[in-house]
This record gives C-alpha cells, sequence and structure tokens, in this order.
C-alpha cells in the first residue's frame, strides 16, 4: 500500500523529461521563416526545402542522426526578401563563397513532438544550451526543500490538526 503513494513521485519526477524536450530547431530570419512560407503563396518551394538545402543554413555534421544538418545556431547574412520571391532552382543555386554567416538571435521550433516545453518558451538553445542543466538543478532543489519542509512540518504539526 505504501508504493501507491509514490506513484505521483515518480510521475512528478519524470515530468521534467519531457519540460526539458529540446525540439529541433533553426533561426528565425526576419522575412524568410517558416511563419512567412506557411502565409505566403508565392513561392515556388516550402519552408522544408529551405531546411534541406544550403539556402539560409550553413551545413554541419550533426552528430546525433549521423549526417549533415542545417546549423540551428547560424545562418547566412542574405537578402531574403529578394531570395524569398525566386524559384527554388535559382534559390538553391546561390553560392555560399564570402557569404557572412551570423549567430542566431530568435529562434523557431519544430512543433510536431511538442508545442512548448522550457527549452522553447526560454530559448534555452545554442549558446544558452549550458542554462538546462541549471533549470533542472533547480527543479530538483525545489524538490528537495518542499520534501525537508513538508517533512518537518508534518513531524511538528503531526495529525493534531485532523483531531479537532
Amino acid at each position: 500500500m505504501i508504493s501507491v503513494q509514490q506513484v505521483p513521485h515518480a510521475m512528478f519526477n519524470l515530468s521534467v523529461v519531457y519540460m526539458m524536450y529540446q525540439p529541433d530547431h533553426w533561426c528565425k530570419i526576419p522575412f524568410f521563416n517558416a511563419e512567412v512560407f506557411s502565409q505566403a503563396n508565392s513561392t515556388s518551394y516550402s519552408w522544408d526545402d529551405v531546411l534541406n538545402s544550403h539556402i539560409a543554413f550553413p551545413t554541419v555534421k550533426n552528430k546525433q542522426r549521423d549526417m549533415d544538418w542545417h546549423d540551428q545556431c547560424h545562418y547566412y547574412e542574405r537578402n531574403y526578401v529578394h531570395l524569398k520571391n525566386l524559384p527554388f532552382s535559382q534559390a538553391s543555386n546561390y553560392t555560399t563563397d564570402g557569404v557572412a554567416v551570423v549567430r542566431c538571435e530568435q529562434w523557431e521550433y519544430d512543433q510536431s513532438v511538442m508545442e512548448k516545453t522550457v527549452v522553447t518558451e526560454w530559448n534555452r538553445v545554442c549558446d544558452n544550451n549550458w542554462s538546462r542543466a541549471h533549470v533542472h538543478m533547480s527543479y530538483s532543489l525545489g524538490y528537495l526543500v518542499g520534501g525537508l519542509l513538508g517533512g518537518f512540518v508534518s513531524d511538528r504539526r503531526g495529525a493534531t490538526g485532523l483531531r479537532h
């Protein structure tokens, strides 16, 4: 019977796995992002085409997927208003030689698995990825303090409040 009361605690401890989920992400480029592509009917290609090509993002080796993947923290500095209006065949032929690479300021996230997590709400990616450990540590410290404080209060108060 004692083990039944531990089920909510186990669920609470496992919730951090879902809260800290880091989905696929990419730079949010002004005038050239997933939202613009979903609203525009004038483009001859999709946002998936952009992610799978070198139009906007440098290609890097992804160790988790063991394949080349779009850089999630940098993008090419280009005239994206003009590039968006070109057919995909022309846009994908633009050279990347001599094009400046810029660090992301904002990100977009793949919401096909989860819509919102701590990572997506607080942008805990790229240069801020280290802070995910601090979020988890804060969560664990709160759990520890709550357990100790709850134990102290229950030892002092006991069942006296239930007798009246």
